[in-house]
């Protein structure tokens, strides 16, 4: 666990996400100079354009700028691996820090919803391309923001932040990624539409995921939401109780 701590916090900072499987390139001093979750087999294209390189492409890539430009690649590991360190030692340490104020608070709420707005799938919900994950503190921070921002007046931001909440969680909970048989939802979407699941069940975004479509329901009215939290409580309170509680 510390080892995968380590080389999960790099990819995590240098891609913006994590997960497994996680494939990490490492110099011989166990440096790291490239790394990243889910490659798929092949270059995946979109309008022409490579939106995903394939595994054997990173290969070949990394392999040609170990070979030309090794030294350059050995100082960089070196220095991350040295800024990883101070930071998971200071983050080991650190105090718990005061809330923010109500306007920074909101105006970072407010910045998080543009960052999310530039990475909105408008066809299919949810935010970037395959893998698709059901990140429910994203959708709650756009209800917030809907919120915030149909408070002070700005109708059209409210209803923007409102429709990437109602498009991605209708499209999530009418795809495969959500056990439409024995409820609840997968882990993520291999693809970006929602449609293949990787068939794990997680304990700790499914509850997320359950009061996230309630919120939705009771700001909306849409049953559809309330039908699938539903679905998500069933399984939870079926399958993942234990017996002593």
């Amino acid at each position: 666990p510390d080892v995968d701590k380590v080389y999960m916090t790099y990819v995590q900072a240098t891609t913006g996400r994590g997960g497994w499987p996680m494939s990490v390139w490492l110099t011989p001093d166990l440096e790291p100079i490239y790394g990243g979750t889910y490659y798929p087999v092949k270059d995946v294209f979109q309008d022409d354009q490579l939106v995903m390189a394939g595994f054997r492409t990173v290969l070949r890539r990394i392999a040609s700028l170990w070979t030309t430009n090794r030294k350059d690649l050995c100082e960089k590991g070196a220095y991350v691996m040295s800024q990883l360190q101070q930071y998971l030692s200071d983050s080991g340490s650190a105090e718990v820090s005061e809330p923010l104020e109500d306007s920074l608070a909101e105006h970072a709420v407010l910045t998080c919803t543009e960052q999310l707005r530039r990475r909105f799938d408008q066809a299919r919900g949810g935010f970037g391309g395959a893998p698709k994950f059901p990140r429910p503190s994203e959708i709650d921070l756009l209800l917030r923001s809907h919120l915030l921002n149909k408070g002070s007046g700005d109708s059209a931001d409210a209803a923007e932040a409102l429709h990437m909440v109602v498009t991605s969680l209708t499209k999530m909970g009418a795809g495969g990624m959500y056990d439409h048989i024995g409820g609840g939802f997968h882990r993520y979407s291999v693809d970006e539409f929602w449609h293949v699941p990787h068939f794990e069940k997680m304990l700790y975004d499914n509850p997320q995921l359950a009061t996230t479509y309630l919120t939705a329901f009771q700001l909306t009215g849409n049953t559809r939401f309330a039908t699938t939290a539903r679905g998500v409580l069933d399984y939870l309170l079926r399958d993942m109780r234990h017996p002593e509680g």
